[in-house]
């Protein structure tokens, strides 16, 4: 009795077309070749080449997830720091009293660094959108870089920006389009 049919020809075609995309949008020079066992991906700007092997047994799907994971790993990450207004606490403004400040001139508040961290997920090149991927949370969101996308990470893999200038850069040069909400699974 068969179960089920698994034809490599039609997988490999889904895959080819599947994963196209996803290189189109990955934030990291991609090409790729395909043979009948494997699948080799050349992420051009490091002159790395990575090499699956073929499991049809696993969805399309899930084996270009299973390669994005690897490759993520060399994802350009973005810090963006930010400068936070924080209430004092009564306490706080007691502990201020006690060690001298007059009564007058105690603040109410005081200014804070906040340090947030993102990997750049995915980006649409002919309309400068960026999906950010914040570390720790794992929420994304949209953002339109009002600047070339190609030379902003061109800047970034040649070195020429580290991670707090490519942050800089790009937040003061672009716009926040909203929150990616993950639709639920019923």
């Amino acid at each position: 009795m068969l179960y089920e049919k698994n034809d490599s020809n039609l997988y490999i075609k889904e895959f080819r077309k599947k994963f196209s995309n996803f290189c189109e949008k990955a934030p990291l020079l991609l090409s790729y070749t395909i043979s009948s066992q494997k699948v080799s991906v050349i992420d051009e700007s490091i002159n790395m080449v990575y090499e699956f092997d073929w499991d049809f047994t696993i969805p399309v799907k899930s084996f270009i997830f299973g390669i994005k994971k690897i490759l993520s790993k060399n994802y350009p990450v973005i810090v963006q720091e930010l400068q936070k207004e924080v209430h004092l606490t009564p306490e706080e403004q007691s502990k201020l009293i006690s060690e001298g400040t007059p009564v007058g001139s105690v603040p109410v508040s005081k200014k804070e660094s906040v340090t947030r961290k993102f990997m750049i997920d995915k980006v649409i090149i002919n309309k400068d959108i960026f999906i950010l991927k914040e570390f720790g949370t794992d929420k994304l969101f949209r953002y339109k870089l009002n600047k070339s996308s190609v030379m902003f990470l061109k800047k970034i893999r040649s070195g020429e920006f580290n991670e707090k200038d490519a942050g800089k850069y790009f937040f003061k040069n672009s716009t926040f389009l909203g929150e990616i909400i993950p639709k639920k699974e019923e």
